[in-house]
């Protein structure tokens, strides 16, 4: 190992000691016990979220004449300040590649005595000359909303509640990981709306996506668990949605890998399944098929920050879950540039294929600041009436 990688290895535990508590909960995992902050912060943004629901149903409904039924939902959860989004187009509209990126940003840098150049000179040419403040990413999870699922319906009141079906990896304790229960692997999870904000989220911060009523009731039929009886038992079948789901959870999956797959990504692809005539998509191979057909383009970011560390030495012991493979992202290496699954990159997909009705933010100002647990060496034991 150079003195280098040295260097680095002891930036990346620094780092990773000092985001520990962000990244644990920065919505790369689903929380299984969330802090009672958390779950205020849920309160707060859920009941504001369940009204402009209500009343995005009647815009819906006043618009088209049809019952809103499913929508698309991305939540702030982790802070997405370290991934600046770079443009994917000169200004006559031609689609860049990252080489020629990469080659612009060189050829304003003069080579050193060694022939090299200064990578974080030419990163910053390209941070100038590419970089899309109007497009930054806010939004990192998104999952969908659905107004008949199953789980929603309240038999004892006859009610229908909106209910959430989303993709993630389980938090799992160290413990966990010794019996051999699998960190990586991508799990479906059916919630109310409430526990849906519950992974401590950056921002109290959401947007509605509406899409297109016919890829509704593609998604009710591709998502929903369908139930049959056996044995005089109702059993769920989840073998359409979990043939999506991807072997190991990569918070960095290429677009095109099958292997991998993060929640975004399994998203997108019901999306992209959910645009043919029902049944015509079967497996990923085929939805990321209908993406490359569609003009799906990932979002194409310069990392910094803990977001740039994936290929440090170790990186891979205290985060698992992001994988940067160099044949899929040949600029990442030197110059951090990788194409992401984003919510930014599906809503701008879905967009330019005039697949969106209507939109709507929900936003809470105000998080929950958690407790200061009292100095007990400033207590005063003394009694005073």
């Amino acid at each position: 190992m150079t003195r280098q990688h040295f260097f680095a290895a002891g930036l990346l535990a620094t780092a990773i000691s000092l985001a520990a508590p962000q990244m644990a909960v920065a919505g790369e995992c689903k929380v299984k016990e969330p802090t009672s902050e958390a779950i205020a912060d849920a309160l707060k943004i859920g009941t504001v979220f369940d009204v402009q629901m209500t009343l995005l149903a009647q815009e819906y409904k006043a618009k088209t004449g049809k019952d809103l039924r499913v929508v698309l939902v991305s939540r702030a959860g982790q802070d997405m300040k370290d991934i600046l989004t770079l443009r994917d187009t000169d200004r006559q509209g031609r689609l860049l590649s990252v080489r020629h990126i990469v080659a612009h940003g060189e050829s304003e840098v003069m080579p050193g005595e060694s022939g090299n150049r200064e990578i974080e000179q030419v990163k910053r040419e390209i941070r100038k000359a590419f970089g899309d403040k109007t497009r930054q990413s806010v939004y990192s999870h998104m999952g969908m909303l659905f107004r008949y699922h199953p789980d929603g319906k309240d038999e004892e009141e006859g009610v229908q509640h909106w209910y959430f079906r989303h993709m993630l990896r389980p938090c799992i304790s160290d413990e966990q990981v010794k019996k051999g229960i699998d960190p990586n692997k991508p799990e479906l999870y059916d919630e109310d709306i409430f526990r849906f904000f519950t992974d401590d989220p950056h921002e109290l911060r959401a947007q509605i996506l509406v899409p297109s009523h016919d890829i509704q009731e593609n998604l009710e039929k591709l998502v929903l668990p369908k139930y049959r009886r056996e044995n005089g038992k109702l059993v769920a079948d989840n073998s359409i949605p979990k043939s999506f789901n991807g072997k190991f959870y990569n918070a960095a999956a290429h677009w095109q890998n099958k292997t991998e797959a993060n929640s975004n990504q399994w998203v997108m692809e019901l999306i992209a399944a959910a645009t043919q005539p029902f049944g015509r998509v079967r497996n990923r191979a085929e939805a990321q098929d209908v993406l490359a057909k569609t003009g799906y383009r990932p979002m194409r970011a310069l990392l910094s920050g803990t977001q740039a560390m994936a290929n440090l030495p170790f990186a891979s012991k205290f985060a698992p879950y992001v994988r940067l493979h160099h044949d899929e992202q040949p600029a990442y290496g030197q110059y951090a540039i990788a194409d992401l699954i984003t919510t930014l990159s599906i809503e701008e997909w879905m967009k330019r294929n005039n697949w969106v009705e209507l939109e709507k933010m929900v936003y809470v100002a105000d998080k929950t600041k958690p407790l200061k647990k009292a100095d007990p060496r400033r207590q005063n034991n003394s009694y005073e009436p």
